[in-house]
C-alpha cells in the first residue's frame, strides 16, 4: 500500500526533474547553464528556461555577502613569540562562472588559503611587525588576491583574537624537570 505510493510520488519527480526545462532563481542567487556539459552562459537572478533531458544543466550558488569565521591558530613570529590569531573575513560573490566551475569546494578553498596566509605571515614577521597598524591590511590585500582565482571578492579580514599566549610552566615529578606548555 504505502510504500507503492512512495514509488509513484519517487518516479513522479524523477519524471518532472528529467522533463523540467524552467526554474526560477531568487535574487539572491546566480548560476551557470551548462549545454552537454559545456559552459553557455552565465544566469541571472529570474526565469531560466532550459532544455530538458539533460541537454542543459543549471548550476546555481548563493552570492549574497557572507561572513566566514577562521578557526585560532597558535604559531610563533620570527622573533619567538607565540601568538594566536583568528578572525573573520567578509565576502562576496564576484564571478559564479569561476566559482563553480573552476573550484572545488570555494568556500574550503577561501578557509584553508586565508589561514595558510596568515600563517606563513606571522611567521615571517617580528612581534612588533605583527601588531602594527599594517600588518592586517597587508595579509587582507593577500587574501583578497588569492580569492579573485576564485571568483571571490574579499570585502574585509578582522582579526577576531591576536594575542601572545601564554606559556605554562609544568613541573613534572616523574623526570623532574620543567616542560613548557604552549
Amino acid at each position: 500500500g504505502n510504500s507503492m505510493f512512495d514509488r509513484l510520488i519517487d518516479l513522479l519527480k524523477e519524471s518532472f526533474e528529467f522533463f523540467q526545462f524552467v526554474q526560477v532563481l531568487p535574487e539572491y542567487e546566480k548560476g551557470v547553464l551548462l549545454r552537454f556539459g559545456k559552459f553557455r552562459r552565465v544566469v541571472e537572478p529570474g526565469v531560466c528556461w532550459f532544455w530538458p533531458f539533460k541537454v542543459e544543466q543549471l548550476m546555481t550558488h548563493p552570492v549574497m555577502t557572507d561572513t566566514q569565521q577562521l578557526s585560532e591558530q597558535s604559531l610563533t613570529t620570527k622573533d619567538g613569540v607565540g601568538v594566536v590569531v583568528s578572525g573573520v573575513i567578509t565576502y562576496t560573490v564576484a564571478d559564479v562562472r569561476l566559482l563553480i566551475l573552476s573550484v572545488q569546494g570555494a568556500r574550503e578553498a577561501l578557509i584553508d588559503s586565508s589561514m595558510g596566509i596568515i600563517g606563513a605571515r606571522v611567521a615571517q614577521s617580528t612581534w612588533g611587525d605583527v601588531v602594527s597598524e599594517g600588518f592586517c591590511s597587508g595579509v587582507e590585500k593577500e587574501i583578497r588576491r588569492r580569492a579573485k582565482k576564485y571568483g571571490i571578492d574579499v570585502d574585509q579580514l578582522q582579526f577576531v583574537d591576536l594575542t601572545k599566549s601564554r606559556s605554562l610552566r609544568v613541573w613534572n615529578s616523574t623526570e623532574h624537570k620543567h616542560t613548557e606548555l604552549r
